[in-house]
């Protein structure tokens, strides 16, 4: 079969529009991808117990966002993946957005990683951290409680920081405001009844960014009348010689069924055994006759 012999006058023709797609074909392929512009703000999230995803952290502002990945678990371990996943992750971000500024929000576990992390990094600038329900705050359980050996490591209260923090704690919330349970046993009892009722519950709207310290209202459900009337170590201060204290805490705040369900019926079955300990069995009996609203 022969090839046809097209007339030149064609085959030119035909180069043309050729040529000239050719041409159209390397002026419109599209450019390199481009890298996203960098936010004014990157909000980094981490989560209580539970919430290893962070993505119940509450009040967080709409807009850009990184949640923090943890265990969601209180011991030892959980706090030091967290503290590194927190870092690895404001690290990353700084690299590439030098510029833009940090808030870090964290709530109950995911709050002593934020503030723990803040603690570390206290050179950082353009950068503010949001603690809701955080352990370690004054009164908080981190703050009065003893350590448990191999789980749990208290370090006591927050220092002072110069980066801006805000720390959001209910009165009656007994992770970030449990106080002196030998000192004031009537307000741990409040925060024991707070901690069944949704104390520690935060919604969006109580949750204020701006530095200092912001309390959510709260009424208490006994009138805290009745104090030692002198100044009594906090249970963390008597661990040394008091290791039966030490060996409740774990018992109590790993999340007891009754303090998450609805099966506590008084008073009584609430407070935490370390309050219950240091009262007179007269106290007990009448905490016990105490029904707890439903």
């Amino acid at each position: 079969m022969s090839v046809p012999n097209y007339p030149a006058r064609f085959t030119a023709g035909c180069s043309i529009p050729f040529v000239l797609f050719m041409g159209l074909a390397v002026i419109t392929d599209p450019p390199a991808a481009q890298a996203a512009p960098c936010p004014a703000t990157m909000n980094f999230a981490v989560g209580g117990t539970g919430d290893p995803t962070g993505v119940y952290t509450p009040g967080v502002p709409l807009g850009p966002r990184t949640n923090v990945w943890y265990p969601g678990t209180v011991d030892d371990n959980a706090q030091r993946v967290g503290r590194q996943n927190l870092t690895n992750a404001v690290n990353s971000f700084r690299t590439q957005c030098p510029s833009s500024h940090v808030s870090v929000y964290g709530f109950s576990g995911g709050a002593q990683i934020a503030g723990d992390w803040r603690d570390q990094n206290p050179g950082m600038r353009n950068v503010n951290v949001v603690l809701i329900g955080d352990p370690r705050a004054p009164g908080g359980l981190a703050s009065v409680l003893p350590s448990v050996p191999g789980w749990w490591t208290n370090q006591g209260p927050r220092p002072a920081s110069p980066i801006p923090t805000s720390n959001v704690c209910r009165a009656n919330d007994p992770v970030c405001n449990l106080g002196n349970p030998l000192q004031d046993p009537i307000h741990a009892i409040n925060t024991a009844i707070g901690w069944v009722t949704g104390a520690h519950n935060y919604a969006p709207h109580e949750i204020n960014p701006a530095p200092g310290n912001h309390t959510p209202p709260s009424a208490p459900a006994i009138p805290e009348v009745v104090k030692v009337p002198v100044k009594v170590p906090t249970p963390r201060q008597l661990s040394p010689i008091e290791p039966f204290v030490s060996g409740q805490v774990q018992k109590q705040w790993t999340p007891p069924a009754v303090a998450r369900g609805t099966a506590a019926r008084n008073v009584g079955e609430v407070v935490p055994p370390v309050v219950a300990a240091a009262l007179p069995p007269q106290v007990g009996q009448l905490l016990a006759g105490i029904p707890l609203p439903h």
